[in-house]
């Protein structure tokens, strides 16, 4: 039996009301970490790292009075070479903290590639926010705040539906 948006529930493995709870504790561990700064940058990977982003600055709007920017982080997931990686809005960013966001840390390739701006702008500091942590990295990078560790095979797939906040999943295939 399917749900509406085509997948079969027993493969679900977080619910809203799971992730509404990992979305806060973690918005509370970036507050923890970032209370004495003056500026604090949300960087999503578009499009599921940005809708996490989205609901992380809200939690951190309504616990903290840090002065708080959204960004969201635009590339090519699956290109094995990143032309651009572009950062909507285009904004100064020196000595601003960032916490990059996304749904899924995989392999940790598309976090690599995301850090390059970042790099190149001079921030303070860097931090990630990550839903899922598959535990497959390649990279040497680590999720900073994450909401769930699964060890997964190589082969399963993480699906990560964050569109309608009342009805956001996670499925494992």
């Amino acid at each position: 039996m399917s749900s509406e948006s085509g997948f079969v529930p027993e493969n679900q493995i977080l619910d809203a009301s799971s992730i509404t709870k990992m979305i806060r504790r973690m918005a509370f561990e970036i507050y923890e970490d970032h209370f004495e700064d003056k500026r604090l940058v949300l960087a999503g990977i578009a499009p599921q790292g940005f809708l996490l982003a989205k609901q992380l600055l809200a939690v951190l709007q309504d616990i903290s009075p840090l002065e708080l920017e959204l960004l969201e982080v635009e590339l090519e997931k699956t290109n094995a070479i990143q032309p651009e990686v572009a950062l909507k809005p285009n904004t100064q960013l020196a000595d601003a903290a960032v916490v990059l966001v996304d749904d899924v840390l995989n392999t940790a390739k598309t976090t690599v590639f995301a850090l390059a701006p970042f790099l190149a702008a001079g921030v303070k500091s860097i931090r990630t926010a990550i839903l899922v942590d598959r535990s497959h990295h390649l990279f040497p990078v680590a999720s900073n705040y994450r909401g769930y560790a699964l060890s997964t095979t190589i082969n399963q797939t993480i699906r990560v539906d964050l569109e309608d906040v009342e009805k956001q999943a996670v499925y494992l295939f």
